[in-house]
């Protein structure tokens, strides 16, 4: 245990430059985007949805990064209680960074491009609640709604994600195929029932996602119980070596 360094501190140390690299990507669609635009002078030029690829980033993280750190943890002494808390706090951390890098983000170029109304840049937020508001456009107040709003849609991703690692050693090849569907399938579908939610304006599901208070708590709550059954499974769960 001396001889390792801090859990956490190696965590974020070693996502670092893939939250890097992911913002650098999604900067660089922005930019292309932009110059598309500006050559082409077609004026419905948009990007939305940042947070919800985000999400899927950061899914993608955890569900091949718990492992790594449970490995790695069993390598150097380190308790599974001890690596699994460490990861799921960078995972936090992580999120909680990139959620407001994204807003910064979107905001930056939507208040660069306002002149020339050439360019569209919201987010999931503001296309459901806000009537597809550019994030320049956005109050104080808004920003951080829709930083809270994509927060919590990372977290909840993120959790699924962990969920999955850890039943990867659970399940066989079958089991394992299906949670690879699903992996694919569950960030796609969420945002299709939001979407369908609110253009039925079914009762029951209207008023949960009628309001972003109902979606960032369910999505929040069920973070944590996705998490803690992460937490259960690594407890018990045998660690296989890396292929």
């Amino acid at each position: 245990m001396g001889k390792a360094k801090p859990m956490l501190r190696f965590q974020l140390r070693d996502q670092l430059p893939a939250d890097l690299i992911f913002i650098a990507a999604n900067i660089g669609i922005v930019v292309i985007l932009m110059i598309i635009t500006h050559v082409t002078g077609d004026a419905s030029g948009s990007y939305t949805s940042i947070g919800l690829s985000t999400g899927i980033y950061m899914l993608v993280i955890a569900s091949v990064g718990l492992r790594s750190s449970l490995r790695l943890g069993a390598q150097l002494g380190v308790s599974r209680n001890r690596c699994f808390g460490d990861f799921v706090l960078s995972l936090i951390l992580s999120s909680f960074a990139l959620a407001i890098t994204i807003e910064i983000v979107l905001s930056v170029f939507s208040a660069a491009t306002a002149s020339s109304g050439m360019c569209h840049f919201t987010d999931l937020f503001a296309m459901l609640y806000l009537g597809e508001l550019d994030a320049g456009a956005l109050s104080l107040s808004q920003h951080l709604l829709s930083t809270i709003f994509n927060l919590c849609i990372i977290l909840f991703c993120t959790a699924i994600g962990a969920i999955f690692s850890m039943l990867f050693w659970r399940l066989n090849r079958l089991g394992r195929t299906i949670l690879v569907i699903l992996l694919i399938a569950i960030p796609f579908c969420f945002p299709m029932f939001l979407v369908y939610s609110l253009s039925t304006h079914l009762p029951a599901l209207f008023f949960f996602v009628g309001k972003p208070t109902n979606v960032m708590a369910v999505l929040l709550l069920s973070a944590v119980v996705l998490f803690f059954l992460s937490w259960l499974l690594s407890r018990t769960v045998h660690i296989r070596p890396g292929k």
